[in-house]
């Protein structure tokens, strides 16, 4: 695994854990918020390591799906 997959992954657990965190305080917007963001990294990683190009510029989760669709 490459490099930025490899930061892609960590850092998408590292929001995953902090939207743990904010469950357990119950600010629920930023739980999801956080989720978002978790999911987005991880599909960003997919593209990257399937793909082998930088992700795209994009939040769309649905598009970043898509994308991973070769």
């Amino acid at each position: 695994m490459n490099k930025q997959v490899a930061n892609w992954i960590k850092s998408s657990q590292y929001d995953l854990k902090t939207a743990e965190h904010m469950l357990k305080t119950g600010r629920y917007i930023y739980v999801l918020f956080m989720c978002h963001l978790s999911v987005e990294k991880l599909l960003k990683g997919l593209y990257e390591a399937i793909l082998k190009k930088i992700a795209p510029k994009t939040h769309n989760l649905i598009y970043l799906l898509n994308a991973n669709r070769h």
